[in-house]
């Protein structure tokens, strides 16, 4: 008993997150929170005027569930690659991203052409070269498996 009272006394002090979502991103939160049938990436440009950094803010600050990152880069990459091209870019050259390099490699055949050459060329030469190298070779899409040749 007394381990579990010092756990929920610890838990009770601890500091309430600095960072605070404005209500678009706590509206989008919570659109994209649910398991089962999120929705559409068109269908969020009603909860935000400047929805692509709002979703980048869900990226970096939204925990739980996992899924909501997940969700949030695929319309940021997949609806927004031009305006945040150079954001995009530091997802698969970060070093403490490996997770984000890998989920952005994993969506390059969703990508407009215009950003596949670029987006896999700065992933092979970063950090997280060796899973770029293995995802494209292993995509089964010959335009990826050329960018490894």
């Amino acid at each position: 008993m007394t381990p579990l009272l010092i756990l929920f006394t610890s838990l009770a002090t601890a500091e309430e997150p600095t960072v605070q979502p404005t209500s678009s991103q706590s509206a989008l939160y919570e659109a994209l929170k649910g398991r089962e049938d999120p929705p559409t990436c068109e269908a969020l440009t009603a909860l935000s005027t400047q929805l692509a950094d709002d979703l980048i803010w869900l990226m970096d600050n939204a925990n739980q569930p996992a899924w909501i990152g997940v969700r949030a880069a695929y319309c940021v990459l997949t609806q927004h690659a031009d305006d945040k091209a150079a954001e995009i870019d530091t997802w698969v050259t970060d070093p403490d991203r490996r997770g984000l390099a890998i989920l952005t490699i994993g969506f390059l055949n969703k990508l407009p052409d215009t950003h596949i050459e670029r987006i896999a060329t700065k992933a092979l030469a970063g950090p997280h070269a060796a899973d770029a190298r293995k995802h494209l070779s292993e995509s089964g899409d010959p335009k990826l498996m050329k960018l490894v040749e």
